[in-house]
């Protein structure tokens, strides 16, 4: 008889799947996280290869800034399904914002923990490469932080702060040579700017000095100020769409210095801008020839004159 009963007593429906789904989602969408990880986790208890449900509650953790936990989602996430970039993504986002977090409360050994988990899944990261190399600056570690910097220049040249840092790592450890050798660098690729100056006079105070000749300190000063002034004239005249003057103040600093990357650039430019006018120039010319000749009825003649034999 117990055994009828039993046989015959209702029994509970498993769960639906697509009802938890749902459940999840919705509590998810109403920022009720804790209610959205119950039907969630439910879900993949049933199915552990749910790859949508499992990224969810990775994204829900995150959401809830629970980091290290959302990490452990995200990663068997990156299991299930490695082609789907969205866990990378979010990851990334995590140890960049944790890095910078640790690192503002000088906890360098999990900030660099970060950074370089950053870097494993993305070794192109320039701004976690440079962080990498600050960081170990400092906490004095200049000689693990020299190969990192030379890294971030290998990533992105232009950046200035990797030579500026490089400089004064140098310069601190009383190596003029390679501190001249990145202030330069960064001259090259700043003739004007904010920081200029100070790395200039950088410059001048371990450049060594030959027997002082004060005819030839005071030419050089001129010629250093016409280039500066140059460079300030062809920035501003580039700047107003005179690129005829621009042209001109950078072929007064090329014939002082030949080698001046800024003057070369905005030589480049102006001459671009200079064609890109006359080629709009002709044309508008060649459309008022061609009103004209409509006006006059003699567009054969306007075509015999301008136009290919073909046309």
């Amino acid at each position: 008889a117990a055994v009828g009963i039993w046989l015959l007593w209702p029994k509970p429906k498993p769960p639906d799947p697509v009802q938890l789904w749902n459940e999840g989602k919705k509590h998810w969408a109403e920022k009720k996280y804790d209610k959205a990880l119950v039907p969630l986790k439910k879900l993949l208890a049933m199915d552990a290869g749910h790859f949508e449900a499992q990224l969810s509650v990775a994204q829900i953790l995150k959401d809830q800034g629970k980091a290290d936990e959302a990490v452990v989602e995200y990663e068997k996430a990156i299991g299930l399904n490695k082609e789907d970039s969205r866990a990378y993504k979010d990851l990334t986002e995590i140890f960049w914002n944790e890095g910078k977090r640790y690192w503002a409360e000088k906890k360098y050994g999990e900030a660099l923990d970060h950074f370089k988990k950053l870097l494993a899944m993305d070794a192109g990261q320039f701004e976690a490469r440079l962080s990498v190399a600050q960081i170990l600056r400092e906490q004095g570690k200049a000689e693990e932080a020299v190969p990192e910097y030379e890294k971030a220049i290998g990533l992105k040249k232009d950046d200035l702060r990797a030579y500026r840092d490089l400089g004064e790592i140098f310069e601190e450890r009383q190596d003029p040579n390679n501190a001249l050798k990145y202030y330069q660098e960064y001259l090259l690729r700043a003739p004007v700017g904010q920081d200029t100056e100070d790395i200039r006079q950088k410059v001048h105070r371990l450049t060594p000095k030959p027997p002082d000749d004060p005819n030839k300190r005071n030419a050089i000063k001129k010629l250093e100020e016409k280039i500066r002034n140059g460079l300030l004239a062809a920035q501003n005249a580039y700047d107003k769409g005179n690129y005829q003057e621009c042209l001109n103040q950078c072929l007064e600093v090329l014939k002082i210095d030949p080698n001046n990357v800024q003057a070369q650039k905005y030589t480049t430019l102006a001459k671009d801008k200079l064609a890109e006018k006359l080629v709009m120039a002709e044309i508008s010319s060649l459309v008022d020839q061609y009103v004209q000749s409509l006006i006059n009825n003699s567009l054969v003649e306007f075509y015999k004159r301008s136009c290919a034999s073909q046309l």
